[in-house]
């Protein structure tokens, strides 16, 4: 598995145990997360009116946030650790079937069906090229996250 990959794969992880952890601690402790005294003139009366509210609402979307992050987050990279202890990563070789394009030029996300049984995958990995539907590719990646990194890619020139 590339460096790149893992690296990612510890900062994902990271980024949301600690989005986690401070809100949470905040919203334990009883800060007021939305305080009339900091909000512009012209709407420090409303807020100061609706403020335990607007609060309420703020501390259920975070928890809600929290509660998305660990199911699909959290939980999926605790139980990649194992794979990526021993290096026991996951192998797809077959055709893309769809491609994402993604916000960072340097990530692909596709669909790869594997020619022997059928099965489809999704993986994420980096390749600076465009993939087209049709081509080729052997991937080794992270079982439950997804991530993976590209082993060996044959264009085609027919997509099926």
């Amino acid at each position: 598995m590339s460096r790149a990959i893992l690296n990612r794969f510890f900062i994902y992880f990271i980024v949301c145990i600690l989005f986690i952890v401070i809100f949470g601690i905040l919203i334990l402790m009883g800060k007021r997360l939305i305080k009339h005294e900091q909000a512009p003139p012209y709407s420090a009366e409303w807020i100061k009116k609706h403020e335990n509210a607007l609060n309420t609402v703020v501390k259920s979307l975070i928890g809600v946030i929290s509660v998305v992050m660990i199911i699909y987050c959290i939980i999926p990279s605790i139980m990649d650790l194992p794979s990526i202890i021993n290096k026991d990563y996951k192998v797809i070789r077959g055709r893309v079937v769809t491609q994402a394009l993604t916000k960072d030029a340097k990530t692909q996300s596709v669909k790869i069906q594997n020619d022997m049984t059928g099965k489809v995958v999704h993986v994420q990995f980096y390749y600076r090229n465009y993939i087209h539907r049709g081509d080729v590719l052997e991937v080794w990646y992270l079982p439950y996250t997804r991530m993976g990194t590209l082993i060996s890619i044959v264009k085609t020139d027919n997509p099926w």
